[in-house]
């Protein structure tokens, strides 16, 4: 098959372009695997959602960021991954230029955004563990809940900003492009901006986790003999729990993304696009974008109080009394549903010993 063939009504290029060449089998069994991830990614990360709205237990400095990361993975699965699916489906046999042109460039807009948005929720968690842990008394003056709504908000403009910069022009489209490629999408100087944002972000996380997994294993090997029940080592010790989850998180982000942005650097540096060089590129996107439908099963399986609540939601739909008293309108309807939650999960929490997440 040649190029012309495969790309009629567009000019032709000597590049190899894995998305124009892939078979529509392949193409079809890539779309469904999308489209079952893209499934998982936004029940998966409604739940937690839906989790952390309802029950106090969960409405948390560290949860209140956890909801951010999940706000934006759910985004991936309703926005990136539909558009890739849609991408592959019909957009690539566009042969209008202009139309193919924008379609390319809101592909690798869509991604800087969430990435960006994600990179820095995890940046903001372990900064927020940092100070939980290494200086208690400043976490609860500074970490108020409306400074980090603040920070969040904050973060989503710079997330949006960076990443709509190459559709507003910064781009390296030319008249006679065939291909969607990030090469022709990004300049080398916006890959630099990127690459430093991620790697700058994941060196500061580590070196504040490495801190912190000092200082707290320090700090218990010191006391745990002598204040077995001392209150102060009870909440060092839940705090380096819900730590443990943030580094769980992040150390699956590290290794789902690295190998896309070395290897995105490296392609963009010294490697021509070959056949291998372009499938490799491609295999690690995906592994990238799979990161996100994974992460509230992280969440579920380092902490026994999602599966708790999960079970609650479900033990609930059938319960009627509500928290107290007669309903006296409309909106105590809907009061008393979330009550009746409430009640669920602590009394399954009651039952198991739980103590604060």
């Amino acid at each position: 098959m040649n190029h012309s063939t495969c790309c009629e009504g567009k000019n032709t290029s000597t590049v190899f372009d894995f998305d124009r060449y892939i078979s529509k089998n392949n193409r079809d069994f890539l779309a469904g695997l999308y489209a079952i991830i893209s499934l998982v990614t936004i029940f998966g990360n409604s739940f937690v959602l839906i989790s952390i709205y309802k029950f106090k237990q969960f409405q948390t400095n560290l949860f209140l960021l956890l909801a951010n990361l999940a706000i934006s993975d759910l985004l991936v699965g309703l926005l990136v991954i539909p558009y890739e699916v849609v991408f592959y489906s019909f957009l690539i046999h566009q042969t209008d230029s202009d139309l193919y042109k924008y379609a390319c460039l809101i592909r690798y807009t869509l991604g800087p955004i969430f990435l960006g948005a994600s990179v820095w929720s995890l940046w903001c968690i372990s900064v927020e563990r940092y100070f939980a842990v290494i200086y208690p008394l400043k976490h609860l003056r500074l970490c108020t809940k409306n400074r980090l709504i603040a920070l969040i908000l904050t973060l989503w403009v710079i997330a949006i900003t960076i990443g709509i910069l190459p559709i507003l022009g910064w781009n390296n489209w030319q008249p006679e492009t065939t291909e969607c490629y990030f090469k022709v999408i990004w300049t080398k100087s916006y890959l630099f901006i990127l690459c430093v944002i991620y790697s700058s972000s994941l060196l500061s996380s580590i070196m504040m986790y490495i801190r912190v997994i000092y200082v707290t294993l320090l700090y218990i090997k010191r006391i745990k003999a002598r204040f077995q029940s001392d209150g102060k080592h009870t909440r060092m010790s839940r705090n380096f729990t819900k730590t443990k989850i943030a580094i769980f998180i992040h150390g699956i982000f590290a290794i789902c993304w690295t190998p896309f942005f070395v290897f995105m650097f490296c392609e963009a540096v010294f490697l021509k696009r070959t056949r291998e060089v372009v499938v490799i590129n491609f295999i690690v996107r995906s592994f990238g974008i799979f990161n996100t439908s994974i992460n509230w099963i992280i969440f579920s399986l380092k902490n026994n109080l999602f599966q708790t609540s999960f079970r609650a939601c479900q033990k609930a739909r059938n319960t009627t009394p509500p928290c107290t008293g007669k309903l006296q309108s409309a909106a105590s309807v809907v009061t008393s549903g979330r009550c009746r939650l409430q009640l669920k999960f602590d009394r399954y929490l009651n039952r198991n010993n739980k103590l604060d997440v």
